[in-house]
């Protein structure tokens, strides 16, 4: 389960989340894969951040976090964030 929660204010914004990522096991119980690593990914060009949630192991080699960062530190070569 992973929640994630945002803060808007005039003041400036708060994006929290867990850092809990499960796996099942072999007998269907759940299995901390990661309790430590962020979810939130900051994006300093734009003056925000991502986070993300579901799957965040390993796909060809990659953890999703890492993916991530590498996307937010190409954000200088765009105009918006999208």
């Amino acid at each position: 389960m992973t929640v994630i929660a945002t803060m808007i204010a005039r003041s400036g914004t708060a994006h929290a989340t867990d850092s809990l990522l499960t796996t099942r096991g072999a007998a269907g119980e759940h299995v901390a894969v990661e309790s430590e690593e962020t979810k939130v990914i900051a994006v300093r060009h734009f003056r925000g951040a991502m986070a993300y949630w579901g799957f965040a192991g390993r796909a060809n080699g990659t953890r999703t976090v890492d993916w991530l960062r590498d996307r937010a530190s190409q954000a200088t070569q765009h105009d918006t964030p999208e």
